[in-house]
């Protein structure tokens, strides 16, 4: 089963990366707006930026859902690009922004970095282990999508802990995210 875990943890990476995905082509706007208020690029490369990085995003889908070594380094790089970014915008005190991950809008912080970092540690320690694609059988194939179902699921959670602690802090605590 050991030899199945890259292609579970590839797969799991192609739903958060899915997801993102989804809710980018959703409201290409709002995600123009959230990559325009990281303020790390001129605002007229926004446009651009933001159609590249949704086709890089559906090529990192389409090759983790194939468990290549390619989906799994395009995971890493986008996933340490986004924390990069998210970071610099931390340290310039700047909390308020929307991470631009998905629907609910999620401030950046430490935490938003910190589930960057965890699913770089995922995407990176699957694409050293993994050393040819296994032949899977019905069983591989079941044990890949539970594991995958699992960790997406665990992802999900995260996500509605970081969203939820952004309207704790504006609801009962009065701070401005």
């Amino acid at each position: 089963m050991s030899v199945w875990l890259p292609i579970a943890v590839s797969w799991a990476l192609a739903g958060v990366f899915g997801t993102a995905l989804h809710h980018k082509l959703g409201d290409p706007v709002r995600f123009r707006a959230s990559l325009a208020a990281y303020r790390l690029m001129p605002e007229g490369l926004t446009t651009v930026a933001s159609v590249i990085l949704m086709l890089v995003e559906a090529v990192t889908v389409c090759a983790l859902l194939l468990a290549t070594p390619l989906g799994l380094l395009l995971a890493t790089l986008v996933l340490a690009a986004y924390a990069l970014a998210m970071a610099i915008n931390v340290l310039r005190g700047r909390h308020h922004i929307d991470c631009g991950c998905g629907d609910v809008p999620t401030p950046v912080s430490w935490f938003t970095v910190a589930r960057n970092l965890c699913l770089i540690t995922l995407a990176f320690w699957a694409l050293t282990v993994r050393t040819s694609w296994p032949a899977l059988d019905v069983w591989g194939v079941l044990f890949c999508a539970a594991s995958a179902a699992i960790t997406f699921g665990l992802y999900h959670c995260v996500e509605e802990l970081l969203a939820n602690r952004s309207r704790h802090q504006r609801l009962w605590l009065g701070v401005a995210t």
